[in-house]
């Protein structure tokens, strides 16, 4: 028997992405997973999408921020 779960019928070997994808379990204060569920539900996301979906803008700002300080240094070069 083969464990895991494969797309389509039959005997098909292909597994879903989610089940390749790296894995992070997160401890989340009171109150926080209902707000990302609701968050989630207005963007029409489940709440693991939009998790990812806010790191990623995050993560977006913070690069932008450090951008013109890191050009800076390489212009003084």
């Amino acid at each position: 028997m083969v464990s895991g779960r494969y797309y389509g019928g039959g005997m098909t070997q292909t597994k879903y992405p989610s089940d390749t994808a790296d894995r992070f379990m997160v401890r989340m204060p009171a109150g926080l997973r209902p707000w990302i569920a609701d968050e989630a539900k207005r963007s029409h996301r489940s709440a693991n999408a939009q998790t990812v979906w806010m790191l990623q803008q995050m993560r977006e700002q913070i690069e932008k921020k450090a951008a013109p300080e890191s050009a800076g240094t390489l212009a003084e070069a």
